[in-house]
């Protein structure tokens, strides 16, 4: 799919190419070097936890990028003083840099144990007061990311350029806009991910299952990214294709921070602004821009559309007072996109109840902790059915299809694997579980009907 829309990329108009005769002078392949989990900094799950969180697609993307193959490079035609020759040698050198970055992390390779012993002890210092292993990881870490940053900042600057020069076609200014804003949502991932990483180091590391926190932030947006993204390639127009480049650049972004709510002290206006500030393109880089007098694409995406972010992930904070959490989520999910990201934590919550079996909540026992969750499901399925009206492009519904298979494989293994059967038996379960059962199935069977 991404494949062969590369294919395309040749100008008949000849303002710039889309193939490259000379390439850049290394290929950055990120599958070849280990950097840290999300966002997809080396090659992907062969056999993901489940297929919603499937890698392949977004890790192609993020391919074509780190290898120069989906912005274009200058014509020879063009005068060397050109403005688009200018920031495609920035461009480089960013690139090379950025290449060193990764050489420095090439020890690490494929040693997932420093990355996790790197979250979990953030802050900790070992016992001989030299660097340890994992500390020289995060700090290897924090300048790699400060290079990929350059990076991602000198592609955006080039391909703004190549979008807003008058002596470029209006070919080649749309077909730049829309790889302009597919590498914004890379790049929203990339250092969005690295604001979450940071957040969840200074208070909850580890979810109670065991799984690194900010690993279910990032399962959350891959599974936006997989809903939406492919339809980029069915729409026909370039309207269209940036309306949906625009919605997948706010679910990245929501997504990533959709437990930030609850899991800090910050008030919307504050959070906004600490989202905002990992965006501040270089100031250079802006005077530059300026220079070229160009009418230039927006380029403070994430400022100008920051409430619809907030709007997202505020709907979806479960309230302080305990007196309040009935219902919420009835009363807050206003809009198919928070509903949409709402379905996918579920999902990777069901998922992650295969690993709570020692940590039930208070007062019960891991068997009514499971059912209880996966019952949550309902409720949720009652939310998104007030979408599917205006569901044109099938999103909530094949969402909603996968929360019932989901719920109904958690409660598979509750009836058929131990403790759970035991406990069911004595805690008097059976009709709950085969109740609960009986609904996903009436609503996956009335989903499939309707499609």
């Amino acid at each position: 799919m991404l494949e062969s829309y590369q294919d395309t990329l040749e100008d008949d108009d000849g303002d710039i190419f889309y193939t490259d005769p000379e390439k850049l002078e290394t290929h950055i392949k990120y599958s070849d070097v280990f950097v840290e989990r999300p966002p997809l900094n080396f090659r992907p799950d062969q056999n993901p936890p489940y297929k919603e969180r499937d890698e392949t697609l977004i890790f192609l993307l993020q391919e074509a990028i780190f290898s120069g193959k989906l912005f274009p490079v200058p014509s020879p035609n063009l005068p060397q003083e050109h403005p688009s020759r200018h920031f495609y040698n920035k461009l480089r050198l960013a690139h090379g840099r950025l290449q060193n970055s990764i050489n420095a992390l090439e020890p690490y390779r494929a040693q997932k144990e420093f990355r996790d012993e790197a979250i979990k002890s953030a802050g900790l210092e070992s016992n001989d007061g030299k660097e340890s292993a994992s500390t020289q990881y995060r700090r290897i870490r924090s300048e790699h990311f400060f290079f990929k940053k350059a990076f991602f900042e000198a592609t955006i600057a080039y391909l703004a350029v190549c979008a807003s020069c008058p002596d470029f076609s209006d070919k080649t200014r749309q077909e730049s806009t829309l790889r302009m804003d597919m590498v914004e949502a890379m790049y929203y991932g990339h250092i969005n991910y690295q604001l979450t990483l940071g957040a969840f180091e200074d208070c909850c590391p580890v979810r109670d299952s065991g799984e690194l926190s900010v690993d279910h932030s990032y399962n959350i947006a891959v599974q936006r990214f997989n809903s939406l993204f492919p339809r980029f390639f069915d729409a026909e127009t370039f309207e269209e294709k940036r309306k949906i480049l625009h919605k997948l650049k706010i679910n990245i972004l929501a997504a990533l921070n959709h437990d930030s709510p609850e899991d800090s002290t910050l008030e919307r206006q504050d959070m906004g602004e600490k989202i905002c500030q990992y965006f501040n393109h270089d100031s250079r880089i802006l005077t530059a821009l300026r220079s070229t007098n160009y009418k230039l694409p927006d380029l403070y995406f994430v400022r100008t559309h920051i409430d619809e972010v907030l709007d997202i992930i505020f709907a979806l904070k479960k309230p302080k007072n305990r007196n309040e959490r009935k219902g919420y989520l009835k009363r807050q999910i206003q809009t198919a996109d928070e509903c949409a990201i709402k379905i996918a934590d579920k999902i990777d919550n069901l998922h992650d109840l295969k690993k709570k079996i020692g940590n039930p909540r208070k007062g019960e026992n891991a068997t009514q902790t499971q059912l209880r969750n996966t019952k949550d499901g309902i409720t949720i399925y009652g939310i998104g059915c007030k979408f599917l009206k205006e569901d044109i492009n099938g999103d909530i519904r094949s969402s909603l299809i996968s929360l019932c298979i989901h719920a109904l494989e958690e409660i598979k293994r509750i009836k058929t694997t131990e403790p759970h059967i035991q406990t069911a038996k004595e805690c008097g379960m059976e009709k709950d579980i085969l109740a609960t059962e009986q609904k996903f199935t009436r609503f996956l069977e009335a989903l499939k009907k309707a499609a």
